[in-house]
């Protein structure tokens, strides 16, 4: 089974070829792999991002749960005035379904904002 190859928004001009993502010298990663069961290099990547995307989220006044997973250190709640947002919000969708597809617009803006300012990475826009 090959490899998925992957290009590092940061580094990519500076490399002649593709790199797999975990030998990608600026430890590039996505903010989606917080929610993933197969984050992070399946939890065996030196860095998990799962705490910073879960801070973003508690900034904006959620309650955010996390806790390993068989694989990965991930997200597991998040609630807002005592109701249960994640993962309530991911029912009507399918497994394989992106965080960015099932997340309500309250959770997504300040992960957006995030993004913009730096904090949190994403490989691939919304």
């Amino acid at each position: 089974m090959s490899q998925e190859l992957f290009t590092c928004p940061d580094c990519s001009e500076e490399t002649e070829d593709e790199l797999r993502k975990d030998e990608c010298c600026c430890q590039c990663w996505d903010w989606r792999e917080a929610f993933e069961k197969r984050g992070f290099d399946d939890g065996g990547n030196l860095f998990n991002g799962t705490d910073l995307v879960a801070d973003v989220i508690r900034a904006a006044g959620f309650m955010v749960e996390c806790g390993q997973a068989m694989h990965n250190y991930m997200i597991y709640q998040i609630e807002k005035d005592g109701l249960e947002i994640y993962p309530e919000c991911t029912n009507n969708f399918a497994n394989n379904a992106s965080p960015s597809e099932f997340l309500p617009p309250e959770v997504l803006k300040p992960i957006q904002e995030a993004v913009e300012k730096g904090i949190l990475m994403e490989t691939t826009p919304i």
